[in-house]
């Protein structure tokens, strides 16, 4: 029982197995499928690959779409640009980043519509804005920049 004693007899158990204990929860992590999705799209998974349809966001660069969503004082929030399309009826939504429950969803949105978002709802430096016009097959995405109150809208797959 002397060994029990010797300092170096546990550094020598206790990393591997620290070790093995990490490792079975990074793989628990790995495969588990929680709502941590930042951009919650259908996605195919192919052995190590994740495909999506990147048709929306392509169809919205050859249009050469933006839009420009500001902030102003109570949680309203107002178009400042528009994608000049006729017969545009997107939808506006605001992804949580790991918290489907909390999204918003706009179903319609128009440009001189004033929309009420409250800040103190949604962490709004972390979350995906996204307008869509699935009819016409386009998808805008942006990110709420702070400094300047205003969220940018263009196509994933802009320059």
């Amino acid at each position: 029982m002397r060994i029990v004693r010797e300092p170096m007899f546990w550094l020598v158990l206790a990393f591997p197995i620290a070790t093995i204990v990490a490792g079975i929860l990074t793989i628990r992590l790995a495969s588990s499928d929680g709502p941590l999705d930042a951009a919650p799209e259908s996605v195919q998974r192919r052995a190590q690959v994740q495909t999506t349809d990147l048709g929306p966001d392509q169809r919205a660069a050859e249009l050469g779409l933006t839009a420009t969503l500001l902030r102003q004082e109570d949680g309203h929030w107002a178009w400042t640009e528009w994608p000049r399309l006729e017969g545009a009826v997107p939808s506006l939504s605001v992804l949580h980043p790991n918290r489907a429950n909390q999204d918003v969803h706009f179903p319609k949105v128009s440009p001189g519509e004033i929309l009420t978002l409250q800040s103190d709802q949604l962490p709004l430096a972390l979350c995906e804005f996204r307008l869509e016009d699935m009819a016409q097959g386009w998808r805008l995405v942006g990110r709420f920049d702070e400094a300047s109150g205003q969220v940018r809208f263009h196509s994933k797959l802009a320059p």
